[in-house]
């Protein structure tokens, strides 16, 4: 069994207005191996109270958790999805502080300073701040996605969305929850983005380097591709406990010739259960099949397309949920030659 694989979502907080410079307003990241940060805009980082215990990476923040323990391995690569317009949540609320730990926190270094008027700004805060220390809750903080705001992959009007939710906020245990709070359904988004698929591991006859012009190119293999992979996001900490696990399934594999020098150029093929598990497929046996008409060399692009759904805990065998994600993809691509030849030989 492969060791566990554990990120931890939502952690220290950075100052990232110099990655962002289309903005004109301070967002916060989170250090390494973060990959999403929290915070009030115009707050430093806080240092983590000794009471309460630190993330891997240090951080004071409890963040979300992602097991990829049965993620894909090997060749695999990140999931794309089919819907290119769908994205992964890029900001939300969640939990940060207990009273007393904000309290810390407000009046500690990182905010009043180390100079001679620290204990004067300390106590003017004192006086303007309500730290809910007699109440039961928790303070919580915009999040972000910082792979996203870092990768250029966002938009500047989706990042200014985020900021109608406040970068800080008191929330009473029995309140209801605040605007983009955390949920089962942002998880399984944060879920999805890390999910590893495997490529297709097909065969190809005639070989790759040996492709005949007018001969059908058939692809195949048996129970290479695993029945399903799946990655869980959860968060337990300050009154919220939730999780969410999303799951692919192979269900089809698609050809493309990767030349219009083919008919057809592209093929899709169902995957069957292979009876030593896993799946497989045997183009030999379908109607359609790629055949090159020119010789020369192409790249053949084979792509497995999965089936994703997600659950609102722990268990990946738990009820779909609603509402559902986008199919992904995985695929590579495969150095082909076709020749012109008069006798073949399989």
């Amino acid at each position: 069994m492969r060791a566990p694989r554990r990120a931890v979502v939502g952690a220290s907080v950075l100052n990232i207005l110099g990655v962002l410079g289309f903005l004109g307003v301070a967002l916060l990241g989170a250090a390494s191996p973060a990959v999403a940060g929290d915070g009030d805009p115009i707050s430093p980082p806080p240092k983590p109270p000794t009471r309460q215990a630190t993330s891997d990476n240090g951080s004071i923040s409890a963040g979300v958790q992602l097991d990829t323990r049965h993620n894909g391995s090997g060749r695999s690569v990140p999931v794309s999805a089919v819907d290119r317009n769908w994205t992964p949540p890029l900001c939300w609320s969640q939990p940060k502080y207990d009273a007393e730990q904000y309290k810390d926190w407000a009046l500690g270094p990182e905010n009043v300073g180390i100079g001679p008027n620290a204990a004067q700004i300390a106590e003017t805060v004192k006086k303007r701040t309500d730290f809910h220390e007699d109440a039961k809750g928790a303070w919580w903080f915009r999040t972000y996605d910082v792979d996203q705001m870092t990768s250029g992959s966002t938009t500047p009007g989706r990042v200014a969305a985020c900021t109608s939710v406040p970068g800080q906020q008191w929330v009473d245990a029995v309140a209801p929850k605040p605007m983009l709070a955390l949920s089962p359904q942002v998880l399984s988004g944060l879920a999805y983005k890390a999910l590893l698929l495997p490529t297709p591991p097909v065969r190809l006859s005639p070989v790759a380097d040996n492709q005949i012009v007018n001969v059908p190119t058939f692809a195949s293999f048996t129970g290479a591709l695993p029945d399903r992979v799946w990655v869980t996001a959860s968060f337990d900490a300050l009154g919220l406990t939730i999780a969410a696990t999303t799951v692919a399934v192979p269900s089809a594999l698609r050809i493309d010739a990767g030349t219009p020098y083919a008919e057809p150029q592209t093929c899709e093929y169902d995957l069957t259960p292979a009876a030593g598990g896993g799946y497989q497929v045997d183009s030999s046996k379908d109607a359609c099949n790629v055949t090159y008409r020119k010789a020369g060399p192409y790249t053949l692009h084979a792509e497995i397309t999965w089936k994703v759904t997600w659950t609102a805990s722990a268990n990946p065998n738990g009820p779909v949920a609603e509402p559902g994600l986008p199919d992904g993809l995985s695929g590579n691509d495969v150095a082909v030659v076709a020749k012109e030849v008069q006798t073949v030989v399989r």
